[in-house]
């Protein structure tokens, strides 16, 4: 009979974590391992008239989202919009130039004890505002 465990080690986008649990009868301790935080992913970017709606699947354990969007390929000179709460799954980006195509990508953090850790980004997608 073992308790519900105690995070030794948070997980992260890169390293995995660690939980430890105690044996309620014994006292006997066991260890698991706990998976690497997830990436976001866009799923869909629908376009508006000087908008658009970028769309992802949420992904558990994280503190939120950064979405990054620019009208250059290379992403230079991109704004970046914070979207907090990990069950967040669309983001609307407003003021933009019609007729324009912007480039857009996604990443998921996570804060743990005051440091964020950030996943890689995701493909870009592009899309034309109307």
């Amino acid at each position: 009979k073992y308790d519900g465990g105690k995070t030794v080690k948070q997980p992260t986008f890169k390293k995995t974590g660690k939980k430890v649990y105690t044996c309620t009868v014994c006292g006997a301790k066991k260890t698991a391992k706990i998976n690497k935080l997830g990436a976001a992913k866009l799923s869909k970017i629908k376009k508006g008239k000087k908008r658009f709606i970028a769309k992802w699947k949420p992904v558990s354990k994280v503190s939120g989202y950064q979405i990054q969007y620019s009208l250059n390929k290379n992403m230079k000179n991109a704004k970046k919009k914070t979207v907090k709460g990990a069950k967040e799954k669309s983001l609307t980006v407003k003021k933009l130039k019609s007729g324009k195509t912007y480039y857009v990508r996604i990443r998921a953090y996570k804060k743990i004890n005051g440091k964020t850790y950030r996943s890689k980004w995701s493909a870009k997608k592009k899309v034309k505002v109307k």
